[in-house]
Parts: structure tokens; C-alpha cells; sequence
């Protein structure tokens, strides 16, 4: 007569269970950079960074600025590890950019998530995507690491013929 129904827990594979804000802090590991700096070169811009993210970006938009309304103009070469909970926003804002001509080559890591119409219909026409084998470990300033639990892919527009095929002889991948 007691029993009260308990709300399900959200799912989230962050280390930081208790950080509600922090469930989305996920940083590239640094391995995975510097193949990406090795076949695409420096990275101008990181739109969705985090002040102990590992990215090496000439510069950084991070909250409370936000990278989904702030200007891209002029960044070269863009670096995007979005928050994975708004991945389909990010889908629109980096093909915003790309195709208003504000940067000229993004590599976005991403959740293996091909179901959305921006996906479909705006993505997968304009951008190789690499899916990468296995499963990725994500890295944190503490020392911390675990598996994504879940297929990621590389999403990149405007990246040469030779930059996409150097970087998937460095991180294998489909």
C-alpha cells in the first residue's frame, strides 16, 4: 500500500553521474586529435568546447557563449564533438555554416545516429562519413576513460579526397 512508483533513471554514461549538467562532457581523446590534425592540419575553430577539453583550436566558443548562434566566419578548418543529447541540432548548425560558406572544412565526431531528417536529407548528401570500427574511449582531465556505448561516425564536409583517406589509414573506419 505504500509502494510509490519510482521515475526511471535517465540514461547516461558520463563518470560525473551526479553533474546534471555535465552528462554531455565527453572529450576526445587525444590520440584520435592528433590523427585528425595529422590529416586535415590545424583546427581553427572548436564550437562547442570546454575549458579541459584536449582540442588545440586557434579559438573556442564555450558557454555561456553558444556555438549553435555565435558566428563561424572565417574558421578554416572546424572541430565539432557536440553534446551528443543535441546532436541533430548541431547536424543543422554545422550545415548552416558549411553551406553559407562561414568555415571551409568540418570534422564532427558524432553518435552513429543516421535516422534524422536533417541527417538525411541535408548530411548524408553533402558529407562523407566515416563510421569507425570498434568502440571509441573518451577521455577526461582526471585520468578517467570509458567506451562510448554506441557506433560513432566522423561527419566531414569540405575535407579533401587525400585528407579523408589519410585519416581513415590512422583511425580505422568505414
Amino acid at each position: 500500500p505504500r509502494a510509490k512508483r519510482s521515475t526511471p533513471p535517465r540514461a547516461s554514461w558520463s563518470y560525473d553521474q551526479a553533474g546534471l549538467s555535465e552528462r554531455d562532457k565527453r572529450f576526445t581523446p587525444i590520440w584520435f586529435l592528433q590523427h585528425v590534425y595529422e590529416a586535415f592540419g590545424q583546427i581553427d575553430l572548436d564550437p562547442c568546447s570546454h575549458e579541459q577539453a584536449f582540442v588545440q583550436a586557434r579559438r573556442y566558443i564555450r558557454l555561456p557563449e553558444c556555438g549553435l548562434t555565435t558566428s563561424w566566419h572565417g574558421a578554416k578548418t572546424v572541430f565539432v564533438n557536440p553534446p551528443f543529447s543535441a546532436v541533430v541540432g548541431w547536424f543543422e548548425r554545422v550545415m548552416d555554416a558549411w553551406e553559407a560558406e562561414e568555415v571551409e572544412t568540418v570534422i564532427m565526431l558524432v553518435p552513429t545516429r543516421t535516422d534524422s531528417q536533417t541527417f538525411q536529407e541535408r548530411v548524408a548528401r553533402h558529407a562523407d562519413v566515416l563510421f569507425l570500427n570498434g568502440r571509441m574511449r573518451f577521455a577526461s582531465p582526471e585520468g578517467l576513460s570509458w567506451h562510448a556505448p554506441f557506433a560513432l561516425m566522423v561527419v566531414v564536409l569540405g575535407g579533401t579526397e587525400k585528407a579523408i583517406e589519410h585519416l581513415m589509414r590512422l583511425v580505422p573506419s568505414v
